[in-house]
């Protein structure tokens, strides 16, 4: 399975244009692999509640991904939050993102990041 031009079996390069870029947010944990000969065909993401008053609202704090072959990924983000029901499965793998993130909003206010993504099918 492809992976486009920029990523092959456990290898991903940084390319122009195709990176969300957050600066001075957070910090890249350790990449997590599917068995080999396995692939990404769902997830599950986990939520922090809206917050209200002086708490400090994270919005999304980890991820999961089932894996083809059975197996599962979680990342390795916060403990906080619930996570919500499993995707659809995509049986020819997830080829695709899109992520719903706060604009930053100025001092005093609390900013969440990342609040919701998308994984797109393979069409394939």
């Amino acid at each position: 399975m492809s992976m486009g031009p920029c990523c092959s079996w456990r290898r991903c390069l940084r390319c122009p244009g195709q990176a969300l870029l957050v600066p001075g947010w957070g910090h890249w944990a350790e990449p997590l692999w599917c068995p080999p000969g396995s692939y990404l065909t769902g997830f599950s993401l986990r939520v922090e509640r809206v917050q209200r008053g002086l708490s400090d609202y994270m919005g999304a704090t980890n991820i999961r991904f089932a894996c083809s072959g059975g197996g599962v990924l979680e990342g390795q983000g916060l403990p906080c939050g619930e996570y919500g029901a499993w995707s659809p499965s995509c049986l020819k793998g997830l080829c695709g993102i899109q992520t719903k993130q706060e604009a930053i909003r100025g001092a005093l206010v609390d900013d969440s990041a990342l609040n919701d993504v998308r994984f797109l099918c393979c069409a394939q």
